[in-house]
């Protein structure tokens, strides 16, 4: 309920206009329900991030094979998201969140809706992403799934402070 967030040494609260367009360039977000645009492909939904960036096709290009080779999907990179499964979906919103390699990634529920496969091909997405160099934070309420990964872990409960979740 108070307090800052600061990422790189901008306190996000408290950044307005240019600035706090280029933080959130800095910053890929994978949501729990993937946010995907339903009337476009896997390619168009991962390339859309650095469109609206102002990338050259040519560097879209570039970036989009291997980014999708990473999640495991580039054979279905001409598919549309209802023709994917759940699990398929989730590493399409990765793949978004990665496409512009942002230093810092925030995956809220990643794995909410998925089964445990699904659940544990996700992680290890994310933490391959930070053996990368990626900072990868992840809420969830899965513990066991916490557990099998062996990351870092700040548990947050309700009315305790928090000074610094990540430094650098």
């Amino acid at each position: 309920t108070q307090g800052e967030v600061i990422v790189d040494g901008c306190n996000v609260a408290a950044t307005r206009g240019d600035r706090l367009s280029l933080l959130r360039r800095r910053i890929g977000i994978v949501f729990q329900d993937y946010k995907l645009i339903p009337q476009r492909t896997v390619a168009e939904n991962v390339t859309f991030v650095l469109q609206a960036q102002g990338y050259t096709r040519k560097e879209i290009q570039r970036r989009l094979e291997p980014t999708l080779k990473l999640v495991g999907l580039l054979a279905k990179a001409d598919c549309f998201p209802d023709q994917l499964s759940g699990g398929e979906q989730q590493r399409v919103s990765i793949a978004r969140a990665i496409v512009a390699t942002p230093p810092l990634l925030l995956a809220d529920e990643p794995t909410g809706n998925l089964d445990p496969d699904n659940s544990w091909q996700v992680m290890q997405i994310l933490q391959k992403l930070n053996a990368f160099g990626a900072t990868v934070i992840v809420t969830t309420h899965d513990e066991q799934l916490v557990r099998r990964c062996n990351p870092k872990v700040v548990q947050v409960s309700p009315g305790e402070n928090v000074s610094k979740i990540v430094s650098s």
